[in-house]
């Protein structure tokens, strides 16, 4: 009976999701389609970036677009998408990494996000922790694009969807300490609290894996849903990182975490704590957020990175 039962609920999941990526496909269910040239004027932000070391000018290309185009070449992108839950994509020479698949309602922006980008089926998936914002969405990211492998903590959750994802899913690679690999010439190290003799902490959101991109002189810091216990415990990690990527709750950042990090811009997804905004700034880091200029993607050759954002939802 729990096959069937299993059999029975993927074909839903089937029908309820393949229908628009099929029609995706074909032209249908598009978003209008642009010129990728077709852009509003360009701005350049210009950055000072201090150190212990040395204080070094950044100028980064912020624009707003119409359409997003997969990367050029080598560089490597990272897309953070205006999702009620939570979700990010990191593409690296047709090489692809999901972190979290949002709420289920999310799962099919999400999908038409990848389709769009040219990514049929996902090489890594992480699920930084259980909470419905991060995990809704996976049993349909599953069934449609079989990923390669997928990392978790290991904590469970009674939630269907959680239950789901592990039935279809049940052979992840639980994360029981720092990790790091890399894809196409960039790094990815996820980095974990309960390594450090503590065990994990009383929170879900605390255990969640920070995700730390690195290509060559860039890094990008995804922080998942940590709060402020794993905020003091990771800080002894290697956090540095030219853009810092939260979700905006009021415990999502504190200044002296920030000064660790040193980031040249932050990307909130999500409602944003006003706390936060003072943190950032007091510190000049420029905000760009989900809730205002919808999906944000960083293109980074290695050593400089543009910043471009397209307002798909009202």
């Amino acid at each position: 009976m729990t096959k069937l039962k299993l059999i029975l609920t993927i074909l839903l999941l089937i029908l309820l999701t393949g229908c628009d990526v099929i029609d995706d496909f074909f032209g249908k269910n598009k978003e209008t389609e642009t010129n990728p040239e077709n852009i509003t004027t360009p701005s350049i932000i210009n950055l000072t970036n201090s150190t212990e070391e040395n204080t070094t000018q950044v100028s980064v290309l912020v624009v707003e677009e119409n359409v997003f185009v997969p990367p050029r070449g080598s560089n490597l992108s990272l897309y953070v998408l205006d999702v009620d839950g939570y979700s990010s994509i990191v593409l690296k020479q047709q090489a692809s990494l999901l972190i979290d698949s949002g709420l289920e309602a999310d799962a099919q922006i999400i999908l038409k996000r990848l389709r769009n980008i040219g990514i049929d089926e996902l090489d890594h998936v992480i699920a930084s922790n259980v909470q419905e914002e991060n995990i809704g969405g996976m049993p349909y990211i599953i069934i449609q694009t079989s990923p390669a492998q997928i990392y978790e903590s290991g904590i469970s959750s009674p939630s269907s969807n959680y239950q789901l994802f592990k039935e279809l899913y049940p052979n992840t690679t639980k994360i029981e300490s720092d990790k790091l690999f890399s894809m196409k010439g960039s790094f990815i190290k996820l980095l974990v609290i309960y390594d450090d003799g503590s065990g994990f902490s009383s929170s879900n959101e605390d255990n969640s894996i920070v995700t730390k991109v690195s290509y060559e002189e860039n890094q990008f810091l995804f922080m998942s849903n940590c709060g402020f216990d794993c905020l003091e415990r990771i800080a002894d990690h290697e956090i540095n990182a030219d853009v810092i990527i939260i979700d905006g709750s009021c415990d999502s950042t504190t200044l002296t975490f920030l000064q660790r990090v040193t980031p040249d811009v932050a990307i909130i997804t999500g409602e944003v704590c006003e706390e936060i905004k003072s943190r950032f700034n007091f510190l000049d880091v420029p905000m760009f957020t989900s809730v205002e200029h919808g999906d944000i993607k960083i293109e980074s050759d290695g050593e400089n990175f543009n910043l471009k954002y397209l307002k798909m939802r009202e």
